[in-house]
């Protein structure tokens, strides 16, 4: 994975060139926008640990697996809540994404 830096609040993660993830710094951490393919979670953290804040919230744009595909290996590793103590990241999914 490569990581470029676009100004002070904004980090695009990339992977093989064209699936990609971004890091939004706020006050508080960062807010993970979309999670790239199933498997990228160990490369989304060390990005966000080398920039010096964790990641306190994931946005996803959509469903697909290239955007969504790391979604629960997140929330599980970090114990992310959604609605009603939801532990897995389908709550903020589209019904057809695949369980």
């Amino acid at each position: 994975m490569k990581s470029t830096s676009h100004g002070e609040y904004l980090t695009r993660i990339t992977k093989g060139g064209f699936v990609n993830c971004f890091l939004v710094r706020d006050d508080d951490g960062f807010t993970l926008v979309d999670t790239m393919l199933p498997k990228s979670e160990k490369g989304i953290l060390e990005a966000a640990e080398s920039l010096g804040a964790p990641i306190v919230r994931i946005a996803l744009t959509h469903a697909h697996q290239d955007h969504a595909g790391s979604v629960d290996a997140l929330n599980l590793a970090h114990a992310w809540r959604g609605p009603g103590g939801a532990t897995d990241g389908r709550w903020l999914l589209h019904p057809a994404f695949p369980k």
